[in-house]
């Protein structure tokens, strides 16, 4: 892979690319071939984007994390017009959000935010090792996560995802009164509460078939115990099984193209 694939396909998957500084140096690398090809000076590029040329120095030489609105402005410069390579490179960008990769499809957690007897909040260590993990997110909720960071979210690289009107940490309790109770009585089911969120995705990755293992590194759990709730049986589970099972015998009977094991062991009768 190369910085100028970027170019030639925009729609490029780049799951490969698994840590922060990679995908800082393919950025910076194909900011500055875009501005070589406009023929522009890196003095020059600076000082019409009204940055220090150290800064775009390093921005290409992925030495620094690039903010989304400079990574804007360059692509402005450079007269990139294509909606997919602006996106992708954006994207790139974004990943320096700390928690959230928008390329790779994932949210890091390592941290949590707890309240002291004084009233002080402060970041700490998840409450066990299983905690710190590293969670892959459904594609289908990317666009509304992409619209959010881009509307609500600072570009500090500590910014935090969700937080109050004023840019602060929220609060349980004006959380709770000011928007979910709202948010409950215009979408339903009355009385569903916060966590149930998270039960419910629970529920859905258990029945897409995750096993206790995957379950519990989804959580954040270092004991069985409360991801065994999620595995719970049911009647449509069952027939899944059942069918999924079918389905992978059947193709294996495919390809060695042979009778199933009842008509060897009972043969019909020989014409006499």
């Amino acid at each position: 892979m190369t910085p100028a694939s970027l170019m030639a396909e925009p729609t490029l998957d780049l799951a490969a690319l698994t840590g922060p500084t990679i995908r800082r140096h393919l950025l910076g690398a194909e900011l500055r071939r875009l501005r070589l090809a406009r023929s522009l000076r890196l003095e020059d590029a600076a000082d019409r984007l009204s940055l220090a040329p150290s800064t775009v120095s390093r921005i290409e030489a992925g030495k620094a994390p690039a903010r989304t609105s400079y990574v804007a402005l360059m692509l402005d410069l450079y007269q990139v017009q294509d909606l997919g390579v602006r996106r992708t490179l954006t994207d790139l960008a974004r990943e320096g959000r700390r928690d959230i990769d928008l390329v790779n499809l994932t949210i890091r957690i390592e941290r949590q935010l707890t309240t002291t007897r004084e009233g002080e909040r402060t970041f700490g260590p998840p409450k066990s090792k299983a905690g710190v993990r590293t969670v892959s997110f459904p594609r289908v909720i990317l666009p509304e996560l992409r619209d959010h960071l881009t509307a609500f979210v600072g570009e500090d690289d500590n910014a935090l995802v969700f937080t109050s009107p004023t840019d602060q940490p929220m609060q349980h309790s004006n959380f709770y009164h000011r928007f979910w109770i709202k948010a409950v009585e215009k979408e339903g089911p009355p009385g569903t509460h916060f966590h149930d969120l998270r039960h419910a995705g629970n529920t859905l990755t258990a029945d897409a078939g995750a096993n206790l293992r995957e379950l519990m590194d989804r959580m954040g759990h270092s004991t069985t115990r409360a991801a065994l709730i999620y595995l719970h049986s049911t009647d449509d589970r069952q027939r899944t099984i059942a069918d999924l099972v079918d389905k992978r015998t059947r193709a294996e009977l495919r390809k060695i193209n042979k009778p199933s094991g009842t008509k060897v062991a009972r043969p019909g009768k020989q014409a006499s």
